[in-house]
């Protein structure tokens, strides 16, 4: 093996980390994100050629991953929204009422983000969780950034009202004036 392909190989490895998470989103569940990764390892490796020197391995790596996702989801025709599985560690005796209600708060948002449409979530994942800039995201899913910008926006919102107690939508579905019986 030449130095090229040794440096990397630990380029891979410190981005192991990210991608995981990036799967762990997409597929909502640990033992599907690990296999993603291990097909986006697979195929990035058995492609190396194609990786050109000075462009962003991490890039390429967030396509690979996102191609190989899509590629899957079409040939397999699953559909399902099933949500994270408990995979959160709980320290051991960590069992204060702010650790729970946090993790029961996490499992929430994870929920409410795999129930976004894919394009949102995927948007989402890379711009909020990763990082990436608009232009980054934009290069990794071969889109425009207005598309971007407006996938982004459209999860932000629908996060945001999935997140809304009810009663504050109660209230804001209330009318502000209301009718008052024998004139008082």
């Amino acid at each position: 093996m030449d130095q090229r392909t040794r440096d990397i190989h630990q380029q891979f490895v410190g981005l192991m980390p990210r991608l995981r998470r990036f799967a762990a989103g997409l597929c909502n569940n640990s033992h599907d994100a690990d296999d993603l990764l291990q097909s986006t390892y697979a195929r990035a490796l058995t492609r190396l050629q194609q990786w050109q020197d000075g462009t962003h391995l991490d890039r390429w790596l967030f396509r690979i991953m996102h191609t190989v996702h899509i590629n899957s989801r079409q040939t397999s025709h699953y559909r399902q929204q099933c949500v994270a599985d408990s995979e959160v560690d709980m320290q051991q005796g960590g069992d204060t009422r702010q650790e729970v209600e946090t993790w029961i708060s996490l499992q929430q948002t994870r929920r409410m983000i795999a129930g976004l449409p894919e394009e949102q979530k995927t948007v989402l994942l890379l711009v909020s969780v990763e990082g990436m800039s608009y232009k980054e995201a934009a290069d990794v899913l071969e889109l425009p950034i207005g598309t971007i910008t407006s996938r982004l926006a459209r999860a932000r919102i629908s996060l945001a009202k999935a997140m809304t107690p009810a009663s504050t939508k109660a209230q804001r579905n209330r009318p502000l004036l209301r009718k008052v019986a024998n004139g008082r």
